[in-house]
């Protein structure tokens, strides 16, 4: 049986050389700690399901900023594609619905957390953009 193919968005939040993480609470991969995003709906844009998933997911709005990295993941029950952007926060504070705990990383402590493999791999693209960002 062939698995079902994913493709999803994923959002680097970054705020004064911060990355934002988030630990999933539900299903199977409960306590890995991840990017906030989700499945892209047919029809949708990366930046129209990254702006519905972020509000969904954190009640926030976000500026979608530039491709940091397409990353392809098999795992037992599926195979995605993700896509993640460089995102800012334009509007509210991660309120956490999916989540139930959340954390913001510096450089020296991306990876203090469990995180999805396929978001492990982007940590290296990312590390550089923390250091572009310290001094908002």
């Amino acid at each position: 049986m062939e698995k079902q193919h994913l493709r999803v968005v994923a959002a680097a939040l970054i705020y004064n050389g911060r990355l934002f993480s988030a630990r999933r609470n539900y299903g199977h991969y409960t306590g890995i700690w991840e990017f906030p995003g989700g499945k892209v709906k047919e029809g949708e844009t990366d930046e129209e399901a990254l702006t519905r998933e972020l509000w969904e997911e954190l009640k926030i709005r976000v500026r979608v900023g530039k491709l940091i990295g397409v990353m392809e993941h098999e795992y037992p029950e599926y195979f995605v594609t993700m896509y993640c952007y460089e995102c800012t926060i334009t509007e509210g504070v991660p309120l956490l619905s999916v989540h139930d705990e959340a954390r913001w990383l510096d450089q020296t402590h991306l990876f203090d957390v469990k995180w999805f493999k396929a978001d492990s791999e982007l940590l290296e693209k990312i590390a550089p953009l923390l250091q572009e960002h310290a001094e908002e």
